[in-house]
């Protein structure tokens, strides 16, 4: 089907672009298409886009479509917002709107919140195209654990300590003090009991993945060798009681937010082969932070991952 677009100055400025996205991106498995028409997930017609990149990452395509507007004045909110609802529906990956000029603060609000990146035609850079073949963004997902009332520990009595057998007591210092001796008087506090039971019952494993907090009454029952420091000496314990919140975090981590750099041979005929790599980190987790380095070769859908691990927050979790 021919094109209905006008091949006015400002389109063929555009042409321009996506024949230097092809030169950018000639190597690998990439297929550039303008214009191109994608099926909607919601209705099954086709929506035409100005252009669209395609490439697979194991078993999954991968689209990132790229609009184009050719009016002069600062765009509007309006369009942000058709494109917005057309990424969805065609299930792009990454849509990229290219105007001729500036776009409005409530053009770029919108933007934001639909994951449309914003490029102004005559500032658009080869760096910027190999980018676009980067992910937009990685998510760490972790353990996120918190105590939603005191713990309650049951311990044994000993004869003539009026605390009652076994009787439950609150012990709102046993999170992160030493409260519990176990085995060759090792100090421990409730952290690290929670932390040896998660790893021996698999706790989480029970939790979806789902970015939701779900509460858990959890019961460890220790063996003989643990103890609590009482008013009246060391007590055995014997149960351990905790109501939970317990989380798989997500923390998206933008690629906007990266520190992103090429290298390439200075000299032309140097055999290196030009890289792009992209350094950034989580800052959300309590227990471990990561630092991930993403490396590709442009024009080629595989990558190289790194990961480095960083020590948290303060605090249990």
């Amino acid at each position: 089907m021919a094109s209905k677009h006008i091949n006015t100055p400002s389109w063929r400025e555009f042409q321009d672009l996506v024949a230097r996205i092809e030169r950018t991106l000639s190597k690998g498995s990439i297929k550039i298409a303008s214009p191109d028409r994608v099926r909607s997930l919601i209705t099954g017609r086709l929506r035409e886009v100005d252009a669209s990149l395609r490439t697979r990452v194991g078993s999954s395509e991968i689209l990132i479509t790229i609009e184009c507007r050719r009016r002069r004045a600062a765009q509007d909110v309006t369009w942000l917002e058709q494109l917005g609802c057309k990424k969805q529906a065609i299930g792009a990956a990454r849509t990229i709107a290219v105007a001729l000029s500036a776009f409005s603060s409530d053009a770029v609000r919108a933007a934001s919140h639909y994951g449309i990146d914003l490029r102004v035609l005559s500032e658009i850079t080869d760096v910027d195209v190999r980018a676009w073949m980067l992910p937009q963004a990685v998510v760490h997902v972790y353990k996120q654990c918190d105590l939603i009332e005191s713990p309650e520990i049951a311990f044994a009595e000993e004869p003539g300590d009026g605390f009652g057998h076994g009787t439950p007591v609150k012990n709102e210092s046993a999170v992160d003090s030493a409260v519990f001796v176990g085995a060759n008087d090792e100090p421990l506090t409730l952290n690290d009991l929670w932390l040896r039971a998660d790893e021996q019952l698999k706790i989480f494993d029970s939790i979806p993945k789902d970015d939701r907090v779900h509460r858990r009454r959890i019961v460890l029952e220790p063996s003989d060798n643990l103890q609590l420091r009482t008013t009246r000496g060391l007590r055995r314990v014997v149960r351990v009681s905790m109501h939970m919140a317990l989380r798989w975090k997500h923390e998206r981590i933008a690629l906007g937010n990266a520190r992103v750099v090429n290298y390439r041979p200075v000299d032309p005929s140097d055999p290196l082969i030009p890289q792009v790599r992209a350094e950034f980190e989580s800052k959300e987790a309590s227990a471990s932070n990561l630092r991930f380095a993403i490396q590709v070769q442009p024009g080629d859908s595989n990558a190289a991952l790194s990961v480095e691990l960083l020590p948290g927050k303060k605090g249990a979790g």
